[in-house]
Order: structure tokens, then sequence, then C-alpha cells
């Protein structure tokens, strides 16, 4: 046990540390218009966030190459990942000006436009050499299980993992008092939503 909980020692089993920043920021804009008849209000945000860590991946490659989770001395193996992210959300909506009225009603539409990309390096230096002394086979190189050289300890590098998520909606809502303590209220609401994707 590399802990000693009585003492107030607390350990992982990690080789590595897992070091990370996440720097975002947040824009909002909300436009109210009194035209009388009814109120106009417009909703705008932006959000754009840049998050980047390093994970320990020592245990994690050795228990999927070499179906061993416990590393030797002097093994290391990290994946440095870069999150981006900029989302745009839009609705504007018209709803009637009475409070009081008998019959009220909220129109309006929404619109949202998601991008997401998760960049991640594997990188492990002697994995390679474990690999071919347990198997005879190496994992890096033209002739190894991977088929291409791993420069550095590079196994793998997945620059683009991207999702755009983009959604336009439509919604209403009437609501119609049939008594002084009954409200009657019917709401609808359509979208079209589409999710692409792409990784290499």
């Amino acid at each position: 046990n590399l802990s000693d909980p009585a003492a107030g020692i607390f350990r992982n089993g990690n080789a590595l540390t897992d070091p990370s920043t996440d720097w975002f920021w947040l824009a909002a804009v909300k436009l109210d218009w009194s035209l009388g008849w009814a109120d106009l209000t417009a909703n705008t945000s932006y959000f754009n966030r840049r998050q980047s860590s390093i994970s320990d991946y020592t245990q994690y490659s050795r228990a999927q190459f070499l179906g061993d989770s416990y590393p030797q001395p002097g093994d290391a193996g990290y994946t440095p990942f870069a999150d981006t992210q900029y989302n745009f959300y839009q609705e504007v909506r018209l709803s009637s000006a009475d409070a009081d009225a008998r019959v009220k009603w909220t129109g309006g539409v929404f619109y949202q436009h998601l991008y997401e990309n998760v960049a991640e390096s594997v990188y492990d230096k002697t994995l390679d050499g474990e690999f071919t002394a347990e198997t005879g086979i190496p994992l890096c190189g033209v002739a190894g299980v991977l088929g291409a050289d791993c420069p550095n300890g590079l196994y793998l590098d997945g620059p683009l993992n991207r999702t755009i998520d983009e959604q336009v909606a439509g919604f209403g809502e009437l609501s119609v008092k049939v008594f002084p303590t009954l409200t009657a209220t019917l709401g609808l609401r359509v979208s079209r939503d589409t999710v692409r994707s792409a990784a290499e």
C-alpha cells in the first residue's frame, strides 16, 4: 500500500503528475424592446474554451499492449490533450404585452452552433522495447504491429477529433384563461438537429 491513512499520507500509483489548465470566457447580451402590442426579446451568448492537460498513460499503455498494468522503474507514458470549444447561441422571441390579458402568447426561434475538437497524442519511449521483448515482434516501425515509426515514443497522434452540433428550432405557447382560477396552455417546439463528426 502506497498510502498511510493513519499518518495522513495519501498517494496514488501514477508514475507521473496530471497537470491541467482550463481557460474560458463567456459573453452574453440580452435586448428587450417594447413594441406596444408585444414585447421583443433577443438573447445572444458565446462560449470560448481552451483546456489542456497531460494524463499519465504509463499503466494504461501496458495494460493495453502487454496485458500487465504494472510498469517497470523508469517507464513513463503520457498523453497531452487539448480541448477546444466554440459555442454560439441565439434566441429571439415575441410575447404578448398585456400580462393580464385573457389570451397570452409567445413565439420565437432558436439557433445554436457548438464546435468541439479534442486533440490527443500518446507518448511512451520504452513501450516498444518492452513489447518486442515480450512478444518477439516490434510494436513500432514498418514491420511492427502499428506499421509506422514512433518518433520520441509517439505511437498515437490524433489531432482531429471534432464534433459540430447545430440546431435550428421554432417554438410557441398559447395560454387562455378559461376561468379566473383555470388557464389552459398549449405549447409546441420543433427543431432540426445536425451533428457532424470527423476524426483522424
